[in-house]
């Protein structure tokens, strides 16, 4: 047997092998700092992060600081240098009084909690909401945003299975494809339905993910999900806002072209009608100009609510734009059932609305189509809607119009004729032809009324059949100025020729009196053709002047500072009074053809016009009668009082030419 002794040195040996040969730091220090051994890993330590003297002797007053507890009471203590994190062990010796120290890294530890404390801390404060369940889909664990979004407190969450929020908003089919799924990718993801504690049912974004052990088996689920119910609501909101009007929240265009077009397809099923209604509003320009936008505005929300009561459940009102509304009427077996619908529209839009103390009486022109009689999409129903619409504006007595082709022919005549009108333009082939206005006491010529004619070709076409179209298109606009032009250029020709006193009337339509710049244009006309000033009238229609008061006399007052004079024409066709056109300041008052047609036989008639005569002269104005045409008629007018004279019986309307050679002959006209 070994001896006691022999053992001893043996283990002696062994262990003063080990500090050496130990792959961790050993440090053998005393209270002071002196470094008594170091094996080779703790040297590189205390020299790598400065722990030490230059000889490795002494520890620095830092290290010495940080290790103290270990070295005086034997406490494991937790050392960080840099990245790197140790515990430090220490056992106490007598010879020295000293303690060895022991280091054994645990950076990956370290970072294992930090990465754990993390985590958790993300679990935790997330606004997601998170839950994990074991592998039969119990749940374990909740965070506080699953609390917050379902209402479910973990208490009663934990133990359960997400079945508790089931909504019924997915099918069986929904949650048989998410497993399988899950199954074969270990992931799913999509948008559904979840119950909350309260039964209120919320859309959420919600992920699931299987979690697996070592031998792939699943251990876990976590599901991980947002609240989408602000993201819905600002999505229908965006929607609504795409395909509704802001001002009225009708339907906008493009909502009402889809329901029509769904209106059309079911149709096709059940055999029935479908009404396509569009409606303008009459004179809403005026309310705008005249009270601001602001109560145009209200105005149209009035009038959206009028429609919206008066209209079916099924059927549809929009607002297309501006003052032009629309609506779809379904199931209708015939036309005729359109009628009591058209008339509830009426009777409720034609109510006074009574808006800061200004009452105005609702009026609109409503264009009705039908689905499949008039046309088989959305496109062409409302094309001919509004061709129906339109007639219904001209009309002085309905205020609704049936579509019929006979429309759509008028239509393509006015884009021909509106066509041609631009090149007729551009090719000088409008003429002017001028009236004489006589005298009615000397029978000489005092001035002329400038009417345009189109000549095309050997063709002559009335403005009847071209200033309407001119009118509805704009180009009343250049056409107008250029009459302007043509008739100052070639009247001042007459003046040139020994005819300084003779004077030119040109008819305004309603559209150029309403323009702010007609003033200026015409003082710039006439300057540039050297025509006398105050030899240049405008005529505008009785009803012209009498539709908006207000903008008529501002206009007249313009006109009036730059020497232009005004007529009244076809004066007795309106409603209007002398005193109300008193107030226009107008120079000359000309009676419609309508009431001379019947002199001097019917002494009613007569009566009529003896009055407008002796009233027009007590207020200051001259009257000229147009469209006489007989000796008897002259002589009536003569002893009446009447101060011009303009028909057929002097002369028809006659071009420059020939008006020059007519003048140059006999300055007098005679029968």
């Amino acid at each position: 047997m070994m001896k006691h002794n022999e053992q001893e040195l043996i283990d002696s040996a062994i262990l003063a092998r080990f500090p050496e040969e130990n792959p961790n730091p050993v440090l053998l220090a005393c209270q002071e700092g002196r470094i008594h051994y170091a094996n080779a890993p703790a040297k590189a330590l205390l020299y790598q992060h400065g722990l030490c003297d230059q000889d490795c002797g002494k520890l620095t007053k830092e290290a010495l600081s940080r290790l103290i507890p270990s070295i005086k009471k034997s406490q494991v203590i937790g050392l960080q240098l840099k990245d790197r994190h140790y515990q430090v062990f220490s056992s106490q010796i007598d010879e020295p009084a000293a303690s060895f120290l022991f280091f054994q890294e645990i950076t990956p530890q370290k970072q294992y909690e930090s990465l754990l404390y993390l985590t958790e801390s993300v679990i935790e404060n997330t606004i997601e909401g998170i839950f994990v369940t074991d592998s039969e889909g119990i749940i374990e664990r909740v965070n506080p945003a699953f609390t917050r979004i379902t209402g479910y407190s973990p208490m009663e969450a934990i133990g359960k299975t997400p079945r508790i929020f089931k909504s019924n908003r997915q099918d069986d089919d929904f949650y048989r494809h998410m497993w399988a799924e899950i199954r074969e990718k270990g992931y799913w993801q999509g948008e559904l339905w979840n119950r909350k504690r309260d039964g209120h049912a919320i859309p959420v974004w919600q992920s699931i993910t299987a979690i697996r052990n070592s031998a792939l088996h699943i251990e876990k689920y976590v599901a991980v999900f947002h609240d989408m119910s602000e993201i819905k609501s600002s999505q229908e909101k965006l929607q609504h806002q795409a395909y509704h009007d802001f001002l009225t929240l009708l339907p906008n265009r493009q909502l009402f072209i889809d329901r029509l077009q769904q209106a059309i397809a079911s149709s096709k099923r059940n055999g029935s009608k479908v009404a396509v209604l569009l409606m303008d509003l009459d004179n809403f320009k005026k309310i705008n100009d005249s009270l601001g936008h602001h109560l145009g505005d209200k105005f149209l929300q009035i009038i959206a609510e009028r429609l919206k009561a008066s209209c079916r459940e099924e059927d549809t009102i929009s607002r297309l734009g501006g003052d032009e509304f629309a609506m779809i009427n379904l199931y209708i077996n015939s036309q005729n059932d359109v009628i009591d619908i058209l008339e509830r529209v009426e009777e409720a839009i034609s109510q006074p609305i009574l808006l800061e103390g200004h009452e105005m009486i609702p009026e609109a022109s409503i264009g009705v189509t039908f689905f499949p009689d008039d046309g088989d999409n959305p496109h062409s129903l409302l094309q001919n809607a509004d061709l129906a619409m339109y007639k219904a504006k001209r009309s002085e007595r309905d205020k609704y119009a049936l579509f019929n082709p006979s429309l759509q022919e008028s239509a393509y005549l006015r884009v021909r004729l509106e066509s041609e009108m631009r090149r007729a333009l551009q090719t000088d082939q409008f003429k002017m032809y001028y009236q004489p206005q006589v005298d009615a006491k000397t029978d000489r010529v005092i001035g002329v009324e400038a009417l345009v004619r189109w000549q095309q070709g050997e063709e002559v076409i009335s403005p009847a059949d071209f200033i309407p179209v001119a009118e509805e298109t704009g180009l009343i606009f250049p056409l107008g100025r250029q009459i302007i032009e043509m008739s100052c250029r070639e009247i001042a020709e007459f003046h040139q020729r020994g005819y300084p006193e003779l004077s030119v009337a040109v008819n305004i339509s309603g559209k150029q009196f309403q323009d702010a710049t007609l003033p200026g244009q015409i003082l710039e006309i006439s300057q540039s053709s050297n025509l006398s000033r105050g030899k240049f009238h405008i005529e505008i229609t009785e009803n012209v002047a009498v539709s908006d008061v207000n903008s008529a006399l501002h206009m007249m007052n313009e006109l009036s500072k730059q020497g232009i004079g005004v007529a009244i024409d076809d004066f007795g066709t309106g409603y209007s009074s002398l005193s109300y056109i008193k107030r226009f300041q107008a120079e000359i008052l000309k009676i419609d053809k309508s009431f001379i047609d019947d002199l001097p036989a019917d002494k009613a008639t007569g009566a009529i016009v003896q009055a407008i005569i002796s009233m027009s002269h007590a207020v200051g104005m001259r009257v000229v009668a147009e469209g006489v045409e007989t000796k008897d008629q002259v002589e009536y007018l003569r002893n009446v009082g009447c101060d011009y004279i303009q028909g057929f019986y002097y002369s028809k309307p006659l071009l420059l030419h020939e008006l020059i050679s007519r003048l140059d002959k006999d300055y007098i006209l005679h029968s």
